[in-house]
């Protein structure tokens, strides 16, 4: 995201750093080990509150966002990207985002509720339009937006259908 990034306030970012530095300590004395803390930066478009990026080592939070929904968004933003990063460097790549690894972390290391996306009100948030592609399969026609559409098209990716578990085909 560095084309997005931006400047914050120092109150901002030093509260954020406080409370990576709270779960990282959590994660430490938990798993008795130390952990390497990611970079923070802040961005400001887009619906998702924060990610975390493991080959950038950065944790990046939607500042707008959060900012606008207080200290209490800000934590659980903060613990829930952390949390992933403990995961990443605890079990590797093989752990999925948001499965047991990461909500025993996130309820039994960190305290917080284990949940994977965030209630915040958005609709006021730019984020950008895709366009959309319609596929298919046996037995229904699907949308897949631009994203998912250009992977598929590249060879990267390839999408099958919940119900009759067939690959996707565009529907040109």
């Amino acid at each position: 995201m560095p084309n997005n990034t931006l400047i914050v306030p120092n109150e901002f970012a030093q509260q954020t750093q406080d409370f990576m530095q709270q779960f990282f300590a959590l994660a430490a004395e938990f798993y008795q080990t130390s952990f390497v803390q990611p970079d923070v930066v802040f961005y400001h478009r887009g619906t998702a509150a924060g990610k975390a990026d493991y080959r950038a080592h950065t944790l990046a939070l939607n500042y707008p966002l959060l900012h606008r929904e207080g200290v209490a968004a800000l934590y659980t933003t903060v613990g829930h990207e952390v949390a992933h990063f403990i995961v990443h460097a605890q079990y590797g790549r093989t752990a999925r985002a948001h499965g047991k690894e990461w909500r025993h972390i996130m309820q039994n290391v960190l305290g917080l509720p284990a949940e994977r996306t965030h209630q915040f009100a958005v609709a006021d948030l730019r984020s950008r339009k895709l366009k959309t592609y319609q596929y298919r399969c046996q037995c229904t026609q699907h949308t897949l937006t631009s994203i998912r559409h250009n992977r598929v098209q590249s060879g990267k990716q390839a999408y099958h259908c919940k119900q009759c578990r067939e690959k996707l085909i565009y529907d040109a």
